[in-house]
């Protein structure tokens, strides 16, 4: 009988946290990552000083994070977590197609802007490039 060789692949599992405005999407969005092999959805906030707490006490890979946010904008999460955590790389998720916003987010240092109400997998490819 032959001997089956099997390798395993080993590929690190990206931590992603979520921040949104809307509680009910960050959750819905982390129940979507938990479907995936390669992601762990780590925890979601809903205003900018949650989320600073939040990458301060236990870094996440990869940070979500929607501009609008009922405390401040999230080109500020944006400008502290990059300043504070730069390990930690900002994927911009918004409902806002303007380019100049892409731009602002791309020179603050984002890795990669995605637009809500879009392919779920165009937010999950981004993760994965980030």
């Amino acid at each position: 009988m032959a001997e089956v060789q099997t390798t395993e692949t080993n590929t690190a599992r990206q931590r992603v946290m979520i921040v949104d405005n809307s509680l009910d999407l960050a959750r819905a969005i982390g129940a979507l990552f938990r479907l995936e092999d390669d992601l762990d959805f780590v925890g979601c906030a809903q205003t900018g000083a949650e989320a600073l707490r939040s990458v301060e006490q236990d870094p996440p890979d990869v940070l979500v994070l929607d501009l609008n946010l009922p405390d401040c904008s999230g080109f500020t999460v944006l400008e502290r977590v990059r300043l504070s955590t730069p390990q930690v790389k900002v994927i911009i998720y918004t409902g806002h197609a303007a380019p100049h916003l892409a731009t602002r987010a791309r020179q603050l240092g984002a890795c990669a802007c995605v637009l809500k109400g879009g392919d779920f997998t165009a937010l999950v490819a981004a993760i994965r490039n980030a």
